[in-house]
């Protein structure tokens, strides 16, 4: 399986860092037939499991590079899952969108995303182009969302767990937390909580 990080997460590294890793891996986009692609020469020569690939936020250009590189890498490496930089629950939501065209839980995404760079008509466009190229693939072949980022916006979260823990029971350990948060307004102190919850049960 092929994976391709759409978004590079380089914020909490030094200068020296990014620039090495620049200087030794990055690769410039090409442009074939007025897309930007990633150059012939690396795709053909290069064996990967994991693809990274880097953005500034809040550029409209930003999801024509996307589309392309996913489209490239999809033809020619076999990518079939694409980690972006969503919360875990916002990416499922996403992904049951993908897979039922109900579009219900992108836009309640998107109207808790008001006030934010990533709230644009460009954005959620993205994620119906995906769908639609989706719907031209078998079934072993489409595409997969997987988030990686914290929950920046509480609303979704609780919507999502909400759902998920419909008539289930929940794990023990964290029974208070989760009643908490159907219960309360989700505050970032409670996000913290379970965040590391899940990290110590994941320990042991």
């Amino acid at each position: 399986m092929k994976i391709i990080f759409v978004l590079l997460f380089l914020i909490s590294c030094n200068k020296e860092t990014v620039e090495s890793i620049f200087t030794n891996y990055g690769q410039k986009l090409a442009v074939v037939n007025d897309e930007p692609q990633l150059p012939d020469p690396f795709i053909k020569k290069v064996s990967f499991d994991i693809l990274f690939t880097g953005e500034v936020h809040g550029i409209t250009e930003n999801y024509t590079v996307r589309k392309s590189i996913i489209k490239q890498l999809h033809r020619e490496k076999g990518v079939t899952v694409l980690v972006i930089e969503y919360p875990v629950s916002s990416s499922k939501l996403i992904q049951n969108y993908l897979n039922t065209g109900d579009e219900t839980d992108l836009k309640f995404i998107y109207s808790n995303l008001k006030s934010t760079s990533e709230y644009t008509q460009e954005g959620i466009d993205f994620f119906r182009w995906l769908r639609e190229y989706n719907s031209t693939l078998a079934p072993d072949k489409k595409l997969k969302l997987i988030g990686v980022d914290i929950e920046h916006q509480p609303t979704v979260t609780k919507y999502y767990i909400s759902r998920i823990l419909k008539d289930k029971s929940i794990p023990i350990e964290i029974e208070k937390n989760i009643q908490r948060l159907l219960k309360e307004n989700l505050s970032t102190e409670l996000l913290m909580t379970i965040q590391k919850d899940v990290m110590a049960n994941e320990l042991q």
